[in-house]
């Protein structure tokens, strides 16, 4: 049995192939400090007495031998079919790091050797050893014998009377060191009461228990929160009832479970009885006292509990809280062990009172806080009365006292009403950590009661699995002994059958012979006759023989056949068996299968009929996509039809778009040559974004999660945004409008999470009108806006970039987008001018010839001044771009350029605002991603970004 995984010595295997591939890669290798000429030969000659130790092919043991004289004591060991270990024990240059009743532990370090004479300590935390020398008692042997099967130990033997044990230099202090620091903080007490159960209930599962736990026999690494049990002698498997029990008792009174002391039995609970023990002094003013508990009955007393010296401190402010660990800790220690709780639920609780006290520690913060202000308000308070009082012996005049003593009661009552608001929201904080605290234990309760349930089952799961594994197992071990006797009786078979055919080609050369002898001699003919009938007799009857044998072997491969048929039903059985442990995930994965189908089957229908090819109608796709699309069970799935559909009309996968003669269609105005569409695919192209522009204007009338999804639709989808037409002169920009026209669509558009990240942005104090809200206010823009206005379009643009400071074009597009969701995100930057009555009648005017507003009226409505800034950054993003044209983009770039909400957002419905202004930013981009050097780049992206759920048939 090896020891648990998480607490076993380290390294583990793979750190110790380590050492050994350093070894083999040896001038690699550093030395802090390389042996002197005599340390070296001892070394050497260490290294060659074992390197001639033979072992016995059975023998696993490891050869122990030891060099000492005016230098560092050397260790070496040797297992059999490996390499030796010298390892140099610092037991003159250094004191001792521990003592125990049978020996010291020293620090060592494990050396290598370069070439012959040339030995050093290497660099490396692996090389950090220690050496345990002990006495060659039974409590050393047992300790040995434990470490020398676990990973992290290079070798453990005895050599003249002395017990060497070689180990991994454990991480951390001795915890007994931090129960003597009184200023250690209880927060991080917490900490290593739950590694100390992590640990402990590790050791169990690995099937140990422990029988001597206690500080001093505990290693805490404070970096990493882990805690190492050491001085692992008499470490009892729980798993192999035969093993050896330790002749004499085990253990330590001070923390000694009782039953343990009296019948020297040793379970799990007797590791609880201990660590109740541990735990409830660690939580005292003075751990190291031991004043909370202590077990006496090695002295014939019950147990000592001492509760008032339990985190007296943390009792005033908290005493249920207290009240209910110091209970739990008391229940470890239960006199009776069936009254304890198990290690799986020690874990869950101390966790809940770790997290508990740090909600507690959290908020004894604030309070302390809260009361700081109570005490700043009661000493303005005092100083007020204390002017009051100077006022009035100053010799001021009646009147002007009345009004400074009007003026002081006045600052007197807001103070006090200022101090009982502070003191109910003390009472308030103090209630809601008393019930956050009461909640977040009722929690742990059920998770804890929910855990045991799943693992009684799993374990009853368990037992039953591997009862059935082992009938399965002894079924097929017979079988398989009866197949090996058939297979013995077949072999003898056959050596019969060959000594027959042997018999038969002696025969046949015999009647060849006489055959012959009859041709040679006319006067032996009657003599030849004979012979050769009896040959033929001969003949005859072995061939009789033959027959006979060849029907005992077919009646022997027979019953092969069956012995391998029967084993192949035990195999069988056991899959079964197998297959029904896993009953439950093979479940899941059916359906996890079937939804997968299910949702590809109507894809799948659509891309059938998503071709211009002579057998099929055209007009299909239309006609089926909108029964389709309503046939899905949710507003998502059928997002994610559109979206992949569309994706395979547009990049026509699978060519099933083919134009039906050698002119293709032209624009003189921005061609589109990487789609260029069939008139069928711009067709069938139309009726997804049609489906999509349908869908959304269905979502955005639902309630507010149904319209939080139309927003991500329209703002990040791509067949919201996909252009339709091979020339991308035209901005439809409806998914946009659809945006814009719906009222209160503002709170939909961006999260809480989205608002608060683009709220303060680099220029924010820049991008404003200075309304501050008030439409009757006068514009007032900064200085630095103001003068761009003055500037023609690529200088403003360039002013801006510089402003900026980005270095790369990546660092630009993703500063120029915070700058645009900032403008959107910030109502209250920008603000309508109120109309005058020349501009409301030609609004009125406008409205009653074209049928329509001019000027906007949702709840957005954008001011002006709003769209040139807007237009301003589409061009500082157009001067960024320039140098991009014709070149290949990485995929970030393409990402970005992508998924700009700043290059998708369409000016076209805010005319008013900006007449005469045209930006052709959105055909730059796509016209660059659809490039040839880009395009691949392209694709790849827009797969794993709307492919990625559904397989291309």
């Amino acid at each position: 049995m090896h020891y648990p995984p998480s607490i076993a010595t380290k390294p583990p295997l793979h750190q110790m192939d380590s050492v050994r591939g350093k070894q083999r890669n040896a001038p690699e290798i550093k030395f802090i400090r390389q042996l002197s000429p005599r340390e070296a030969r001892m070394a050497e000659e260490l290294y060659g007495q074992l390197k001639a130790h033979h072992h016995s092919s059975s023998d696993r043991s490891c050869h122990c031998l030891v060099k000492s004289g005016y230098f560092d004591r050397l260790v070496g060991f040797k297992r059999a079919g490996e390499k030796p270990f010298i390892i140099q024990v610092h037991d003159i240059t250094n004191p001792y790091i521990g003592k125990g009743a049978f020996g010291e532990v020293y620090e060592s370090s494990l050396l290598v050797r370069k070439s012959e004479k040339c030995w050093g300590v290497p660099q490396g935390q692996q090389y950090n050893r220690i050496m345990k020398i002990q006495k060659n008692t039974e409590v050393a042997r047992s300790e040995m014998d434990f470490h020398s099967v676990q990973p992290g130990s290079l070798g453990a033997g005895k050599f003249n009377g002395d017990q060497y044990l070689d180990q991994l230099r454990i991480p951390g202090e001795c915890l007994q060191k931090y129960f003597e620091d009184k200023k250690w903080p209880l927060k991080d007490r917490f900490d290593c009461a739950v590694a100390m159960l992590i640990c402990a209930k590790t050791f169990v599962a690995g099937g140990l228990v422990h029988p001597d736990l206690k500080p001093s026999n505990m290693m805490y690494d404070v970096v990493n929160k882990e805690i190492f049990f050491i001085d692992n002698a008499h470490v009892f498997d729980l798993e192999n009832p035969s093993a050896p029990k330790p002749q004499n008792l085990v253990g330590t009174p001070l923390f000694i479970e009782p039953d343990q002391y009296r019948k020297s039995e040793i379970t799990d609970k007797s590791m609880v009885f201990s660590l109740g023990i541990i735990l409830l002094n660690l939580f005292s003013d003075k751990p190291d006292r031991y004043k909370v508990a202590e077990s006496r009955v090695s002295q014939g007393k019950d147990l000592k509990l001492n509760l008032a010296e339990f985190l007296p401190k943390l009792r005033i402010d908290s005493n249920d809280f207290v009240k209910q660990l110091s209970g739990f800790l008391t229940q470890m220690v239960s006199t009776s062990s069936a009254s304890r709780p198990d290690l799986d639920e020690c874990l869950g609780k101390m966790t809940a009172f770790s997290s508990g006290y740090k909600i507690i520690e959290e908020a004894a913060s604030e309070l302390k806080l809260a009361k700081s202000s109570v005490e700043n308000l009661k000493y303005e308070l005092t100083m007020l009365k204390q002017s009051q009082r100077l006022a009035k012996r100053s010799g001021i005049t009646e009147e002007e006292f009345k009004q400074l003593k009007e003026e002081g009661a006045a600052k007197e009552y807001k103070m006090n009403m200022k101090l009982q608001v502070q003191q109910i929201a003390i009472e308030k904080m103090e209630e809601e950590q008393k019930q956050k605290l009461e909640k977040l234990m009722q929690v742990q309760q059920l998770k804890l009661e929910k855990q045991k349930q799943e693992t009684e089952s799993l374990e009853k799961q368990t037992a039953y699995y591997k009862a059935a594994a082992e009938r399965a197992q002894s079924d097929v071990e017979q079988t398989s002994r009866i197949l090996a006797a058939q297979r013995a009786e077949v072999e003898e078979m056959e050596g019969a059958l060959f000594s027959q055919e042997k018999e038969l080609r002696r025969l046949t050369e015999k009647v060849a012979k006489a055959e012959e002898q009859n041709r040679e001699a006319d006067t032996a003919h009657n003599e030849a006759v004979a012979a050769r009938i009896e040959a033929e007799q001969a003949l005859t009857e072995a061939q009789n023989r033959n027959s006979q044998y060849e029907q005992k072997l077919t009646i022997a491969k027979n019953d092969q056949k069956r012995a391998t048929s029967k084993l192949e039903e035990f195999e069988v059985n056991e899959k079964k068996l197998l297959a029904e442990k896993a009953s439950e995930e093979t479940k899941v994965k059916e359906l996890s299968s079937k939804l997968s189908k299910n949702l590809k089957a109507p894809l799948d229908r659509l891309k059938k009929v998503a071709s211009n090819r002579d057998d099929i109608d055209k007009a299909d796709f239309c006609r089926i996509l909108p029964g389709i699309i309503e046939a899905l069970p949710s507003k998502s799935e059928q997002i994610r039809l559109l979206e992949e559909i569309g994706v395979f009309i547009l990049w026509n996968i699978g060519a099933t778009y083919t134009h039906k003669s050698n002119l293709r269609p032209f624009s003189l105005l921005y061609p589109r040559r990487q789609s260029d569409f069939t008139k069928t695919q711009r067709m069938h192209l139309e009726a997804v974004s049609s489906q999509a522009k349908a869908l959304a204007e269905k979502m955005l009338k639902g309630n507010e999660e149904s319209k939080r999804l139309a927003c991500n639709f329209l703002s990040k989808g791509f067949v919201t945004r996909v252009q339709v037409t091979d020339a991308l002169t035209a901005d439809s920009g409806w998914a946009e409008s659809l945006l814009a026209s719906t009222t209160g669509i503002s709170k939909y558009q961006f999260t809480s999470e989205d608002v608060a990240k683009f709220k303060k942005s680099h220029l924010c104090h820049y991008f404003q009108d200075g309304r501050e809200g008030d439409p009757g206010k006068s514009k007032q823009l900064a200085a630095y806006m103001a003068d761009l206005e003055n500037v023609d379009e690529v200088s403003a643009a360039r002013s801006l970039l510089a402003m900026l400071a980005a270095k790369e074009p990546v660092e630009n597009f993703t500063a120029l987008e915070n700058e645009f969701l900032s403008i959107l995100t910030r109502p209250d930057a920008y603000t309508r001018g109120a109309q005058d009555t020349v501009t409301w009648f030609a609004e009125y005017v406008c409205e009653s010839v074209v049928g329509e507003k001019l000027i906007r009226q949702d709840i957005d409505s954008p001011s002006a001044t709003k769209m040139k800034h807007i237009a301003l950054l589409r061009s500082s993003y157009a001067e960024v771009l320039k140098p991009l044209i014709g070149q290949k983009l990485d995929s970030l770039t393409v990402q970005k350029l992508a998924e700009s909400r700043l290059v998708n957002f369409s000016p076209v419905q805010y005319q008013h605002e900006l007449q005469g202004f045209q930006n052709d930013l959105k055909y730059k981009v796509t016209a660059l991603l659809e490039s040839e050097e880009n395009i691949a780049v392209y694709k790849d992206y827009l797969h794993k970004k709307f492919a990625a759920d559904f397989s291309v048939s």
